[in-house]
């Protein structure tokens, strides 16, 4: 009985490779050896703005005063002012911290200079579609975001107030030269 197929006669396949598979066996590892790398490296940066951000929640932290703001000044070219309405009811900043607004018991709203402490403007409330006047303010609420408050009056009246300070980023060379002094000195 003559089996070809018997291990001794069976032919042996040849192990060499085509070009082609070797190229490509060669490519598939250094994709996979950069691939694996990379993914390392991702995750250890990860890890690493992880700690940056994670870091700060364990240091001391302090406070620095930025400027004092004497709400009740008078200015001395001033017209004179009730007190009672002058009384400060709420208070915030801007986005920037740039500007702090104060809403005061006589319905009426100043803005400040957080730099200088410089009274900037002051906006008085108005409603032509009331009748009498709503009296001063006894309570207030702030939002989280400082832009919307709820002032409640003495008549025992609710208004909602939304504050819109509306930014305005212009080129250096059209600031005036004192604002252009105050930036380069830092103040």
């Amino acid at each position: 009985m003559n089996n070809s197929n018997t291990p001794a006669t069976r032919h042996r396949r040849d192990r060499n490779s085509s070009w082609w598979v070797r190229v490509s066996d060669r490519v598939a590892k250094q994709v996979i050896t950069i691939g694996g790398v990379g993914t390392i490296m991702v995750v250890m940066l990860v890890v690493l703005v992880l700690l940056g951000n994670v870091l700060p929640l364990f240091q001391s932290n302090s406070v620095a005063f930025l400027t004092s703001v004497s709400l009740n000044a008078l200015e001395p070219d001033s017209e004179p002012v009730d007190l009672d309405a002058a009384i400060p009811v709420a208070c915030g900043v801007d986005e920037y911290a740039e500007l702090l607004w104060v809403l005061h018991r006589g319905d009426y709203i100043t803005v400040h200079s957080t730099a200088t402490g410089q009274q900037l403007s002051s906006h008085a409330a108005k409603n032509e579609s009331l009748s009498q006047p709503l009296g001063g303010i006894v309570c207030s609420a702030v939002a989280d975001n400082d832009s919307s408050m709820i002032a409640g009056y003495a008549n025992g009246s609710v208004r909602p107030i939304t504050l819109a300070i509306q930014v305005e980023f212009i080129p250096l060379n059209s600031v005036t030269a004192e604002v252009a002094m105050a930036l380069k000195t830092g103040i």
